[in-house]
């Protein structure tokens, strides 16, 4: 009864203040829907910028080849033009947590078709490039490995190149001209719009070996696109990459040499990776970083080292 009684007395002083009513109304209306706004544009924002990171890669792992020390001075990130694409094959081999590496060459050029041209860059890549970026094929179909050690002259056309040069026409076995080369196009890929590095979509992939070797004429790369197993692995992938040198055989026998005539000692090549890694330059300490090696003497094949 105390309730009715209660809701009553409400009523009647809300029907003889009917403006402060409306405006009080108003107000909760008004902050009601401004928090829902704030919640919503704060959970919109979140999605699209996951979606934008989904949109680099599988467990996006990014290598860039280092600087370098000169005259004591240390460069910028990738002057030292030295990652290659048996760096990347290391990585993959070497680092437990990295399940696949794309090897990357780029640069912009000219694409032409018939009476049509278009600006835009070609990237030097491997197979395994879409599969650590997420990019599925939509017309065609993908280059192989076999066509990378063939150093083939195919190409994949993204959304916006297959636009320009083609509009409603069928590209797939058609020719066109990248530079001063001929490609054949073997498939289109799906739209995947812009991201925090450009437009995807204004963009053709050919195999990285075509590409340093006709249009580039260079072997080192520009960096290496990895994917790890998991997105808790990335942070571990990225500390065992660091530690990851790759020597060539010339160097480890060259330091295996370089020991026997210094110390008389004879090593196997393993044992004389770090002084080759140190000695051919592809490891370089830090000014005030100080370096030990070990030596392994055992399993050694008998060699002329004073050959």
């Amino acid at each position: 009864m105390l309730i009715f009684t209660a809701l009553r007395i409400a009523c009647r002083a809300l029907a003889r203040n009917r403006l402060r009513t409306a405006l009080t109304t108003l107000g909760i209306t008004v902050g009601i829907a401004a928090v829902l706004c704030t919640v919503a544009l704060g959970e919109g924002s979140a999605a699209q910028v996951h979606e934008q990171l989904l949109g680099l890669g599988d467990s996006f792992v990014w290598v860039e080849d280092g600087g370098r020390n000169a005259a004591g001075v240390r460069t910028a990130v990738g002057d030292a033009k030295k990652l290659t694409a048996e760096d990347m094959n290391a990585i993959a081999q070497e680092v437990p947590e990295i399940v696949r590496c794309s090897p990357v060459a780029d640069a912009r050029t000219q694409l032409i078709y018939g009476n049509r041209n278009w600006n835009t860059t070609y990237r030097g890549v491997s197979p395994d490039y879409l599969l650590v970026r997420r990019w599925p094929i939509a017309l065609g179909t993908s280059f192989s490995d076999a066509d990378v050690t063939a150093y083939a002259k195919v190409v994949l056309l993204a959304k916006t190149v297959a636009d320009q040069l083609f509009g409603d026409e069928n590209p797939i076995d058609e020719t066109i001209r990248i530079g001063r080369e001929l490609f054949r196009v073997v498939g289109v890929l799906q739209p995947k719009g812009a991201s925090s590095s450009g437009n995807d979509d204004d963009v053709v992939l050919i195999p990285y070996t075509t590409a340093q070797r006709y249009l580039l004429g260079r072997t080192w790369l520009d960096d290496g696109m990895c994917s790890a197993s998991s997105d808790a692995a990335v942070p571990i992938a990225q500390a065992h990459i660091d530690r990851v040198v790759l020597v060539t055989d010339e160097a480890i026998a060259s330091a295996q040499r370089a020991l026997w005539e210094s110390l008389r000692v004879a090593t196997e090549p393993g044992g004389a990776a770090t002084l080759a890694a140190l000695r051919s330059g592809a490891y370089t300490p830090a000014p005030d970083e100080r370096v030990g090696i070990v030596v392994s003497g055992g399993n050694t094949t008998a060699v002329n080292f004073d050959a």
